[in-house]
């Protein structure tokens, strides 16, 4: 029972990615219209900073950065082709959204395209760990997870960025109101995520018993803090009803817990074969197009 190696790069894509879409979606809610243009102009800079950190941090670990674009060979044969597609769909889309905004003619149409296309790129990140040879990672609550994390800490920081501008966007709009219940369900689905992933290691069998004994036994303070952390964050969300300024421990919380609950899920991942080892050696959003394709 040994431990695995964190993959901070790939934490860093899982975390800021998801938070970055979220941010663009919880902007399109509080303000379609973008009214309060300095509002929006400041949530669309957050968002640009997590979609940038997210992506080039990982791309900064490959080998061989300036060899990134032969992601792209195997669309159709490869999740990790196709998630690269559309985390480089999407960040055109939103730079242009955020070019046109600074410009003051910004459009909600485009904002909404990038924002669907940026949760396809999360939905499609999540089934790039289907690996046959990691147990594991072959469970429903890895897509729900990045799910959960896009609603709770993306929610979580646009409503950061609307309370710099109470006057203009009010404390209870139903945009406000829209984006706190957003985030409530992201907090929902991590829950719900991280107890089927526990569920589902204590009862796999042979396959999973050595990842739940080591998420059991070495790491159980990582486990029952995530879990800890997002039940801080959603509580602290709906407080943020009646008081807002809550929101900024809410955020924290969500932040904090996304990485943790990654952490854990990199150094228990355990694979089932030698293969399986090479595969895990590689940041599975960054590794060689031809070594990771759905299992």
């Amino acid at each position: 029972m040994t431990d695995r190696a964190p993959n901070v790069r790939t934490q860093v894509f899982l975390v800021l990615f998801p938070a970055a879409v979220g941010c663009l979606l919880g902007t399109l809610v509080i303000d379609p219209g973008f009214v309060q243009r300095s509002f929006g102009i400041s949530a669309l800079t957050v968002t640009l900073l997590f979609a940038v950190a997210g992506t080039v941090v990982p791309v900064l670990g490959m080998r061989r950065p300036l060899r990134a674009y032969r992601l792209l060979r195997r669309v159709g044969g490869s999740a990790l082709s196709r998630q690269a597609l559309l985390v480089g769909l999407f960040t055109v889309l939103f730079v242009i959204h955020w070019a046109l905004a600074l410009a003051g003619r910004g459009t909600f149409a485009l904002g909404v395209v990038a924002a669907g296309v940026g949760c396809g790129a999360v939905v499609a990140s999540g089934l790039t760990y289907r690996l046959s040879s990691q147990p594991g990672w072959r469970h429903w609550s890895t897509p729900v997870s990045l799910l959960g994390g896009l609603l709770l800490v993306g929610g979580g920081a646009t409503l950061l960025m609307a309370l710099v501008w109470p006057q203009g966007l009010g404390a209870d709009t139903a945009g406000i109101r829209a984006a706190r219940t957003l985030a409530i369900v992201g907090g929902g689905a991590l829950m719900l995520a991280l107890v089927g992933r526990a569920s589902y290691l204590s009862r796999g069998g042979r396959r999973t018993e050595e990842i739940w004994a080591l998420t059991r036994e070495r790491h159980r303070w990582e486990h029952f803090g995530a879990a800890v952390l997002v039940v801080v964050s959603t509580a602290a969300t709906v407080v943020a009803f009646a008081w807002t300024w809550s929101i900024i421990l809410a955020f924290v919380a969500a932040m904090a817990a996304e990485f943790v609950q990654w952490r854990l899920f990199f150094v228990t991942g355990i694979p089932s074969n030698w293969k399986g080892e090479i595969h895990w050696a590689l940041p599975p959003n960054l590794g060689d197009v031809e070594g990771v394709t759905n299992g």
